[in-house]
């Protein structure tokens, strides 16, 4: 992780909350429920220090809209396949070089404050 600081900046989305379908228990087909994503999407420094306007740069406001299409788009069975699919869009950005996915269900296990996952993918390994 040391070397994608060393060599990228963040785009940060926190905390996006979406209501969808997901899960592999009949109540959870049933009824949608919340999810929790945290994206940071690395960008190459040089291309951050160069953005001097919107077409320069990553835009947060069309990942988050992508995200929420993703997630609507039908029954996720495992938050592992949203995660995938939500690393997968954001690695069709051109200057997306790596991304850092997290989701929690924070309403699924009463215990917890929430559960969920965390990947990483790159174009190119670092």
């Amino acid at each position: 992780m040391d070397s994608l600081l060393e060599r990228y900046d963040a785009i940060i989305i926190r905390d996006l909350v979406l209501t969808l379908s997901i899960g592999i228990y009949d109540h959870e087909k049933q009824n949608p429920q919340n999810v929790v994503i945290n994206i940071k999407a690395y960008v190459p420094k040089e291309d951050i220090d160069n953005a001097h306007s919107i077409q320069d740069a990553l835009s947060y406001e069309i990942l988050v809209k992508d995200i929420a299409i993703i997630a609507a788009q039908k029954h996720y069975e495992l938050v592992e396949e949203l995660a995938t699919a939500i690393a997968s869009l954001c690695m069709k950005y051109a200057l997306t070089q790596a991304v850092a996915v997290k989701i929690e269900k924070p309403d699924i296990i009463k215990e917890t404050k929430s559960v969920g996952i965390e990947i990483l993918r790159y174009k190119h390994k670092p």
